[in-house]
């Protein structure tokens, strides 16, 4: 699972070994912060979007705000491959590794949620 580059580090922290077993727990502060970040859970279908009152923003917000959506609908695709990509492949510790996956996830949902923000609020000129 590590990238072949880094297993000519001396980090004590990326030559460790994987384990088939969560427990005991060997990075409590990792597992902490799992923790912490899946207390934060959400998804994309809890966001009430009914109240909303994006046609009655002045247009130059409206122009904005889209873009500022769109670019985020795309961006929060790149940072799930850069964490893939770049991150995961170094760590063989299951609290990194768990906190990666879990990162992951929360990703998506919120590539999710801009997308359907995208579909609510813009309206295809056509």
């Amino acid at each position: 699972m590590v990238n072949d580059e880094k297993r000519t580090t001396t980090e004590p922290f990326l030559l460790e070994k994987e384990r088939n077993s969560l427990f005991p727990i060997r990075h409590p502060d990792l597992y902490n912060a799992y923790l912490a970040h899946r207390s934060a859970f959400w998804t994309e279908q809890e966001v009430l979007l009914s109240a909303d009152e994006f046609d009655s923003l002045p247009e130059d917000a409206q122009f904005y705000l889209s873009n500022v959506l769109g670019f985020f609908a795309k961006s929060d695709m790149l940072v799930n491959s850069n964490i893939d990509e770049r991150f995961l492949g170094d760590f063989e510790n299951n609290e990194t590794r768990m906190f990666y996956h879990y990162q992951l996830m929360a990703e998506d949902v919120h590539t999710a949620q801009y997308q359907r923000l995208i579909e609510v609020y813009i309206k295809d000129p056509a």
